[in-house]
């Protein structure tokens, strides 16, 4: 195909993302039925209830752009968090805001620190970027720190990633303290 000689060539190395099966293709795969999928972030007790009303309101001003920068409910959390409005990013979802860090601070060439194993979105967008990405083996389920110290060797280090199968623990009090 012609057009694939203008494509940069670096991105053919990057693996593709693969995502999870629908619930109904693994149901259908392994003949079951009332599957409840603990994967791909889904939530096995569906929508809340005032989530689909919240929908029902908007349903027919579908056909417009939404407001990216989220006017109001950028004012909402300013006001809650004390913070300026125009500190606050938005995004679809934490894979976007994490493309847009990495477009915004990561050079060509750069490195940047991830977790082995994590997402592999973390990858992918730092190889888009052109980043040498540094992976770090876990320890008993938590970010080794001090291996990921140990792997910055300039003024500029991308430190990311979460473990989600960490219920309710929060490396960043950790790194923190490795780091200063």
């Amino acid at each position: 195909m012609q057009i694939l000689n203008s494509v940069r060539k670096g991105l053919f190395s990057i693996p593709s993302y693969v995502p999870g099966k629908p619930i109904e293709e693994l149901e259908r795969e392994y003949g079951i039925k009332h599957a409840i999928k603990l994967a791909s972030n889904e939530n096995a007790f569906g929508p809340s209830p005032k989530a689909i009303a919240a929908l029902k309101a908007c349903a027919n001003r579908v056909h417009r752009y939404p407001d990216g920068g989220c006017f109001y409910l950028a004012t909402k959390l300013a006001k809650k968090l004390k913070v300026l409005s125009q500190n606050l990013i938005f995004g679809n979802g934490s894979d976007e805001l994490l493309v847009l860090a990495v477009r915004a601070f990561v050079n060509k060439n750069e490195e940047i620190i991830i977790a082995d194993p994590t997402f592999l979105i973390y990858e992918i967008a730092g190889r888009v970027q052109g980043a040498r990405v540094m992976k770090v083996p876990v320890k008993n389920f938590h970010y080794d720190l001090e291996g990921m110290l140990k792997k910055i060797n300039s003024k500029k280090a991308t430190l990311k990633g979460n473990l989600k199968f960490q219920k309710g623990h929060s490396a960043l009090n950790e790194i923190l303290k490795v780091l200063l």
